[in-house]
């Protein structure tokens, strides 16, 4: 039983220079080619014989295909063909079966992403806050939130497979507020949310890439950033009762410092700190009078101000 087309590709002179031989479903019958998706690409378009099917073989121009789509028609489909029959700019396809012609208008979604009803361009790099992609200043272990709403202004749903934040500072950015896979109708919308919690100081940036089925913006992605800031919390200073960094009762303020801490060490102290994990931090280090801090083994002690 048959189940596969065969694409030849051309070489201009009525030969071919490869064939490459694609599964499309039981009986193949009636093929046609068109740009289905109004990507600028040929798609193909299999009817499948005996079968109330026709398959769509979305092209990526370079003779394979990104993805197939299955559209039911009542009776077995037979013959198929491409054309715009209501002349609005987009592909159509009658599809014989049985003795009846099935028209399929065809219609395609379109992605918008917006926030405070601005439009975040596609690709868009210059975070601003008029947009909200610049979420300005915050704490340290702190929370800064903005909503971002996806929008379909196409005629078909739109669907939505994943949201990312790549590269850069993405730890210092949690992305909530919507489950996966999301599908969104024509006019309608959804909201995502996406927060600001700096792990240290200083401007952080990364990339937010929305994964979805839109032709032309399949992977729709803007640049987001913040700074992160440090509060006064005063100045922690050691009490050395023993070696342990990271032992709360060795300090003033009776806390282990964080990444906003100024840290005071004096001589003079029963023990001198010892730091032995990698998570130690503090935003400034003053040794006074002689005073000592070892690493030892893992540890390391990462300062912020410096």
């Amino acid at each position: 039983m048959d189940s596969s087309i065969s694409i030849g590709m051309g070489t201009g002179t009525g030969q071919f220079i490869r064939t490459t031989d694609i599964n499309v479903g039981e009986y193949p019958c009636g093929v046609d080619v068109g740009d289905l998706n109004g990507d600028g690409k040929l798609d193909v378009v299999v009817t499948n014989l005996f079968k109330k099917r026709t398959t769509i073989l979305l092209g990526t121009g370079t003779g394979s295909f990104s993805a197939t789509k299955e559209l039911f028609v009542t009776f077995a489909a037979d013959a198929v063909a491409v054309g715009d029959f209501n002349r609005d700019g987009l592909q159509d396809l009658a599809i014989a079966n049985g003795n009846n012609v099935s028209i399929r208008l065809g219609n395609v979604n379109e992605i918008n992403v917006l926030n405070n009803n601005t439009s975040i361009a596609d690709g868009d790099n210059t975070p601003t806050i008029l947009d909200s992609t610049d979420f300005g200043n915050a704490l340290i272990g702190g929370d800064n939130t903005h909503s971002f709403k996806i929008k379909n202004s196409g005629a078909v749903n739109l669907s939505i497979s994943n949201i990312t934040l790549a590269g850069g500072d993405s730890t210092s950015f949690v992305k909530g507020g919507i489950n996966f896979p999301a599908t969104i109708a024509p006019g309608d919308s959804a909201i995502f949310t996406i927060s600001f919690s700096p792990l240290t100081a200083g401007l952080k940036a990364t990339t937010v890439k929305i994964i979805n089925d839109d032709c032309d913006e399949s992977i729709y992605d803007f640049t987001i950033q913040g700074t992160g800031e440090c509060s006064d919390s005063g100045n922690n200073i050691w009490l050395g009762n023993t070696p342990d960094w990271n032992l709360a009762t060795n300090w003033s303020l009776g806390t282990i410092p964080i990444a906003c801490s100024n840290v005071i060490i004096n001589n003079g102290v029963p023990f001198m700190p010892e730091v032995t994990e990698a998570t130690s931090t503090c935003f400034s280090l003053t040794l006074n009078n002689g005073a000592t801090v070892t690493v030892k083994g893992t540890g390391k002690l990462n300062i912020i101000g410096k």
